[in-house]
């Protein structure tokens, strides 16, 4: 109800009308039709090539995605942006790297999880002037790959497409192209977190297919508008 407004008399009559079908109950005991019918349109909104598991919050899809990766490729090691926010249960803490105070106290937490600068073309990180930012940030991912982490022991790269926590940073045209060629050469995973983007808030479905860039693992949360998938 989040994305259409307090008490929407729309919204009211679908969750009455749900209601008198079928409350909720654990998907993991019985299945229903309208998760059921809910992930037939996502897989067909994503072309037929993808499953879909569903979790109780954005926090618990990165939570997934990461024993996803690692069961799937056998390698250990996890790459995420400095700035980035993924979620503060354990795993997802380990990739989050917003604030120093969400994980005071928690520590040692995940281990092989690798931080690198954003490309934030505002505040170049690096010494790198806002015109070649982007070249900089991958050059000091093949610096971390020739000098700290073997690239074919690194399964997974943990991405926001646009930063929220980080400070609502939009990365330099054509970095995520860059990027995710970069990854393929590895045979590293690409996994989009697109709680806060996804469904249609930057104007397309995935804020990847504003660079053509197609993930290999997505992670959604939070409304959805009406419409989509």
């Amino acid at each position: 109800m989040n994305t259409t407004g307090y008490a929407h008399p729309k919204v009211v009559e679908a969750v009455r009308a749900q209601a008198e079908r079928f409350a909720h109950v654990c998907f993991s005991d019985f299945t229903h039709e309208p998760t059921l019918s809910l992930a037939e349109r996502l897989v067909a909104r994503l072309g037929g090539k993808y499953r879909v598991f569903f979790g109780n919050s954005g926090t618990e899809g990165i939570e997934a995605a990461i024993k996803l990766v690692r069961h799937h490729t056998g390698r250990p090691y996890l790459l995420a942006f400095a700035g980035a926010f993924h979620g503060r249960s354990l795993g997802a803490l380990s990739l989050t790297a917003s604030r120093s105070a969400y994980r005071k106290g928690f520590g040692p937490l995940l281990p092989g999880v690798f931080h690198i600068p954003f490309p934030n073309p505002f505040r170049p990180p690096l010494g790198a002037s806002p015109k070649d930012v982007g070249d900089a940030v991958l050059e000091h991912l093949e610096h971390l790959f020739r000098t700290v982490v073997p690239p074919e022991e690194v399964a997974a790269f943990f991405v926001e497409p646009i930063q929220g926590e980080g400070g609502y940073v939009v990365p330099p045209p054509g970095f995520l192209p860059r990027l995710k060629a970069l990854l393929e050469r590895h045979g590293i995973l690409l996994v989009a977190d697109e709680v806060q983007t996804g469904a249609g808030r930057t104007g397309r479905f995935f804020a990847l297919e504003h660079e053509g860039v197609e993930a290999d693992v997505y992670v959604l949360a939070k409304g959805w508008p009406r419409g989509t998938p």
